[in-house]
């Protein structure tokens, strides 16, 4: 009896060891439910159209976005250590995959195969880094080569954004490239497009400043939909997104040559290091505030 029952502890372990939902779960205070489910349905709205424009940074379809926003957090919830973090597309990442991407860029049926391909690398980096474990390279980035990174990825994202608020085509390029378009350009704005933005703008900003109790990105999305479907501004000429191809995508296997795995490693080695040491930092943040501890090693087989 006595070696049953730690013959189940010893697997009851290891579940939790692979599975940290299985101790965190059946501890769950409901009280907690309601203002989870508010920060779930407040970061889905918020997550949509923020996925779909980093999809867009990556050069690849706007669907794509959705596909990892939808299928990142459930495997985080699975495996993952931070009870606060939320997983998907970011912005540093997405410019790293269309740098690394850059050769394929003139045929979307080449580009997507490469970024099936450097998903799959990424994913192989991340468990051999786990099974290594490597958890500990997260020390070896400091805090303020993140911060200049996301502070660089930030401007950059700003100015691939610039060109649509202002509603001006063509703004192309790098960053100087971009703000130096919307500038010569300035009077080919186009006013519906700006207005509409800056309101956007205003009422996040003012919101979280008055009153930040309230989801204030979810009432942008709420009303930013209302406002197309509903009124007339579409008739404007106000860009929208236009109708997203439903259901899930076809599924197949990239075709794997050593000269293609050759030039997207450099490029998957960095997005790994890139989305891990991103993570890491926000998850110890959460973890030092909230008072338990983040596995490094366990982090890694989330992320791959």
């Amino acid at each position: 009896m006595a070696a049953e029952q730690n013959t189940r502890e010893s697997t009851g372990s290891r579940i939790k060891q692979f599975f940290p939902i299985a101790e965190w779960l059946p501890n769950y205070n409901r009280e907690w439910l309601r203002p989870d489910i508010l920060a779930g349905v407040t970061l889905a709205a918020f997550t949509i159209p923020e996925a779909m424009a980093y999809a867009g940074l990556a050069g690849l379809p706007p669907e794509t976005g959705l596909y990892a926003g939808i299928a990142a957090p459930l495997i985080y919830m699975l495996l993952g250590t931070s009870r606060q973090l939320s997983i998907g597309v970011t912005s540093a990442v997405s410019i790293l995959v269309a740098s690394g991407l850059a050769f394929a860029a003139g045929s979307p049926v080449l580009y997507a195969q490469m970024a099936a391909t450097l998903a799959l690398l990424v994913f192989a980096v991340a468990l051999i880094a786990r099974l290594l474990k490597l958890g500990f390279l997260v020390n070896f980035i400091s805090e303020p080569v993140l911060l200049g990174f996301s502070s660089g990825a930030a401007l950059y994202i700003g100015s691939t954004q610039l060109s649509k608020l202002f509603g001006i085509h063509g703004c192309h390029g790098e960053f100087f490239e971009r703000i130096a378009c919307v500038v010569t350009n300035i009077d080919e704005a186009h006013l519906a497009s700006l207005i509409l933005g800056l309101a956007g703008i205003a009422i996040l900003l003012l919101g979280e400043h008055f009153y930040h109790k309230l989801p204030w990105s979810l009432i942008v999305v709420l009303l930013s939909i209302a406002l197309m479907n509903f009124t007339g501004l579409g008739d404007l000429g106000i860009v929208i997104a236009g109708e997203i191809p439903q259901g899930l995508p076809h599924f197949e296997l990239p075709t794997f040559r050593i000269e293609t795995i050759t030039r997207l490693l450099p490029t998957a080695l960095a997005v790994f290091l890139l989305a891990y040491v991103e993570g890491m930092s926000m998850a110890r943040t959460f973890a030092s505030k909230h008072g338990y501890r983040i596995d490094a090693d366990q982090e890694l087989l989330a992320l791959s």
